[in-house]
């Protein structure tokens, strides 16, 4: 049973399996040592997604997040896919019309273009953990 079956069996995680995922995902975007200190809460964000079963890493680096609180609507979303890189037109298009001082929008964009969703699905993750994640899954694309 790979870790994914196991998370959707309700099993969890350990934080050693977990810390290796993370590992996995740094090295498929070849996150350096200098940015990994930088973002140091972010990187144990991510260990603790892993452990809880809200976030998985496939072989490739892809990221897939179930969201605690799915949107409402006619279309609800239940997980966000994450791609593994972003160009920079895919960065500079995230931004489009969002003011430089606005950095919450900014990070909004990033987000969205990470998940190919709408600006306004993010907009409607809860505050709490599944924009939390979302962000800190985003801040290695800065």
């Amino acid at each position: 049973m790979n870790k994914t079956e196991a998370n959707t069996k309700g099993l969890t995680i350990s934080e050693e399996q977990a810390r290796i995922d993370v590992e996995h995902f740094f090295k498929s975007r070849r996150i350096t040592k200098r940015i990994r200190e930088k973002h140091e809460n972010d990187e144990e964000c991510l260990v603790d997604s892993i452990m809880e079963g809200l976030i998985t890493i496939n072989e490739n680096g892809v990221i897939e997040q179930t969201l605690v609180f799915p949107t409402e609507g006619d279309k609800p979303i239940t997980k966000l896919t994450y791609k593994t890189r972003m160009s920079v037109d895919e960065r500079s298009q995230a931004v489009k019309g969002i003011k430089p001082e606005d950095g919450e929008g900014r990070l909004r964009g990033y987000v969205a273009q990470l998940t190919n969703q709408p600006h306004g699905v993010i907009k409607k993750l809860e505050t709490g953990v599944d924009y939390e994640i979302a962000s800190s899954i985003a801040s290695y694309f800065l």
